[in-house]
């Protein structure tokens, strides 16, 4: 999946060939793989964790925010 984790100010996150995330919205926490229906959600203040390709983790903490999933493999998270 490709991910993008944008801010009004620039693009933090940039990536292809991610195999996993985990994020969390009001009804708590949750998973997105590849192929994932499309999807929104508005996020809950916390840390979104994906996996990379080679099996490496990321973080990043998010102030609320918007996610979508299109295609099946595009991820877009619009924060403050």
């Amino acid at each position: 999946m490709k991910l993008r984790i944008v801010t009004p100010l620039s693009i933090e996150v940039d990536e292809d060939g991610v195999q996993s995330l985990r994020a969390e919205d009001a009804s708590g926490s949750f998973g997105i793989l590849p192929r994932h229906a499309d999807f929104l959600t508005s996020l809950a203040i916390s840390v979104v964790s994906w996996t990379r390709a080679d099996g490496s983790q990321r973080h990043c903490a998010v102030r609320h925010g918007v996610l979508t999933m299109t295609g099946g493999r595009e991820l877009v998270i619009a924060t403050r």
